[in-house]
């Protein structure tokens, strides 16, 4: 939680993705300047951060003096980050998902696509079963994910039951799947050819296993086609468990920024589960840049030891002239240390 608390690492980190996905700080020329557009950003992802309504989050911006922080006079009502969500489309943090997965570095040639669900209510089990409420409903998320650095490459969520195929074809409009070698993906992704066809294009592996279909006593599966039986042969199972690393992000993301949404409208019900995915990559986003900083500072470490090594083993070379045997016997035990 704490990144998301430092202004200083915001400034430096978060405003130029903003400015590149097209969040200016000002939505006019007739803006008052009183809250600029970056802000607001900051307290709706402070507030997605910390799992708290509206309400608390600016009781908590005014308890702790955050806003004087981020250059402000006073905190600002609710109704203003509401009405900043409301104001901003959807594809907006769709493609704030795919300008920061284009700075994580280490990326890798397997992409995996999964779906979840994020709860619209955040009531108890125990007054859900004395209302006897049978379906609570929920926001379909299908992730699309880099396996390697567990990044989210794209996001696309509604509130429906649509199938994950067809949520997929949501991905495809917007990612370009060439950059990728191998697609793996469950049974649910299993459409016989079409599929198929469509990742050969590109030059994707697809490893998705075959759906079984019930025959008699026991399960059988499907065949009579050509591209069945070279599917099958194809396969690789070892690839295909690496898809339980797109499972664990989805249950990273959703232990760290809520497995629910606090919103009634529709749209921000889908803009709230976005920015639980922006959130997710930054967080993805500031592990690499430690993981390369921590692999910056090892090497130059490595490099500060060496030289001075170097400099030790040439003022020992230097003063071996006139020194005794025994002095210089003792001299190179210690270099061959």
């Amino acid at each position: 939680m704490l990144p998301i608390y430092l202004i200083s690492e915001y400034e430096k980190l978060v405003k130029p993705i903003l400015l590149k996905a097209g969040l200016p700080e000002t939505s006019s020329k007739f803006h008052n300047r009183i809250y600029d557009d970056h802000v607001k950003f900051y307290i709706l992802a402070l507030k997605t951060e910390t799992k708290m309504s509206y309400r608390e989050i600016i009781d908590f911006l005014q308890k702790t003096n955050v806003f004087r922080n981020l250059a402000l006079a006073k905190a600002p009502h609710f109704s203003t980050i509401h009405k900043f969500l409301m104001r901003m489309g959807k594809d907006f943090f769709r493609k704030l998902v795919r300008e920061i997965y284009e700075l994580v570095g280490d990326k890798g040639g397997i992409v995996g696509v999964d779906t979840t669900g994020i709860e619209i209510t955040y009531s108890s089990k125990h007054y859900d079963k004395r209302i006897e409420r049978k379906n609570k409903g929920f926001v379909k998320l299908s992730t699309m994910m880099d396996i390697k650095n567990r990044s989210l490459v794209d996001v696309y969520a509604e509130e429906s039951h649509k199938h994950d195929l067809r949520m997929l074809d949501q991905h495809f409009k917007v990612v370009n799947m060439k950059s990728f070698g191998i697609f793996v993906g469950d049974k649910g992704y299993d459409d016989s050819t079409k599929l198929y066809w469509k990742l050969k294009k590109n030059d994707v592996e697809m490893q998705v296993p075959q759906k079984n279909h019930y025959s008699g006593k026991k399960y059988t599966l499907r065949r009579g086609t050509i591209i069945q039986g070279r599917r099958r042969r194809e396969f690789i199972e070892s690839i295909y468990h690496q898809r339980s690393l797109l499972e664990s992000g989805n249950f990273s993301l959703k232990w760290h920024f809520g497995s629910f949404v606090n919103a009634k409208n529709k749209e921000n019900k889908v803009k709230e589960t976005y920015l639980k995915a922006v959130l997710y990559n930054l967080r993805r986003l500031k592990d690499s840049l430690l993981s390369l900083l921590e692999a910056l500072i090892f090497k130059q470490f490595y490099r500060a030891t060496l030289t001075r090594k170097l400099l030790y083993c040439c003022s020992e070379l230097l003063s071996w002239e006139g020194s005794s045997w025994s002095q210089t016997r003792s001299t190179k035990a210690r270099l061959r240390r």
